[in-house]
Formats: structure tokens, C-alpha cells, sequence
């Protein structure tokens, strides 16, 4: 035998063989539009996120596990979830926005705000010549003479870590 679930707000309708839970008939309707119910656990009930709220029909009683997650009056509100929710007969439900995964919804009109592009860590690629008797500069010297015409006033902060590393490569072969 099946039984029919509507998925309001979307009035989406499919039907399931009886015994099949909430959770397996959303995920029988799932398209890219509609999305389907979160449930993080798999559907073992000890998430709580996959709630929805029965609107009409006749549903089985709540599990033991879903009086745990739920509040007392959880099951008398209409609440349930989908995870462990059985209906008996053709039933129409709400998903509860916090339940639904796989779905963005767009903001199409607000105020546009321009913001400009400054992040607090900027890439760049340096050149550094191996320190010789002829020209004795260290690594962290040719670091922050590059750096000081890019960076704003005071001397760049650099990791010294990274320093140390460069003044151990090899210098390459000319």
C-alpha cells in the first residue's frame, strides 16, 4: 500500500510505501529545486534537525527517541521528525526552514554597498640573492627593503620562521 506526503511550503507530493519514514519520502521528492530535510545523523534521531510540522492526516506515535529530542510539547504542536515519523494515512506537512538543506534563497533587491578589496595578508613572490663575501646581505635585509615600498609606514611584519627557512635553501647554481 502507499500513502501520499505533500511537502508544503513547495506543495510538493510524492508517495511512499507504508512504514516508510518522513525523512525517506523527502528524500524520494528531493530535485535540486526542492532540496531535502538535513538530517546530519542519518536518521538515527539524535540530531533533531530534521523537524517538520504535521498540517493534516494521521501520523504513528511518536518514538521513544523522538519524545527525548523533542520538548514536551513537541508531538501535541505538531512537530515531529522526519527522521522517525510514520504516517498511517496520506498526510500534508510544513518543513520548518531551519530543516531544509540544499537550498539558498536569494535577496533581490536591498542597497548595494561597495566594498573595496584590502585583505590583511597580501601574496608576493621575492627574489633573494644568496649572501656572499663580495655582498654580504642577509636574507631578512633584502626582505624588508623589498617589502618597505609596498608596505604602508613602519617596517613590514614577516614571520621569522620563513627567514630562517630561505637562508638555509641552497643558492642556485649560475
Amino acid at each position: 500500500m502507499k500513502l501520499t506526503v505533500t511537502f508544503l511550503p513547495e506543495n510538493r507530493t510524492v508517495a511512499v510505501p507504508a512504514g516508510s519514514t518522513i525523512l525517506e519520502a523527502a528524500r524520494s521528492a528531493a530535485t535540486d529545486a526542492f532540496g531535502w530535510l538535513e538530517a546530519p545523523c542519518g536518521g538515527r534521531g539524535i540530531c533533531g534537525r530534521c523537524l517538520v510540522r504535521i498540517v493534516s492526516g494521521d501520523m504513528a506515535p511518536p518514538t521513544e527517541t523522538e519524545r527525548r529530542m523533542l520538548d514536551p510539547a513537541g508531538p501535541d504542536s505538531g512537530i515531529r521528525l522526519a527522521c522517525q515519523a510514520t504516517p498511517r494515512s496520506a498526510v500534508t506537512l510544513e518543513v520548518l526552514p531551519e530543516a531544509l538543506g540544499g537550498r539558498a534563497d536569494l535577496q533581490l533587491d536591498g542597497e548595494t554597498v561597495t566594498v573595496p578589496i584590502d585583505p590583511l595578508v597580501k601574496r608576493c613572490t621575492l627574489r633573494l640573492r644568496a649572501s656572499t663575501l663580495e655582498s654580504p646581505v642577509s636574507c631578512w635585509e633584502q626582505v624588508t627593503e623589498a617589502l618597505s615600498g609596498m608596505h604602508g609606514p613602519g617596517p613590514p611584519k614577516i614571520d621569522e620562521y620563513l627567514i630562517r627557512q630561505a637562508d638555509r635553501r641552497p643558492a642556485p647554481k649560475q
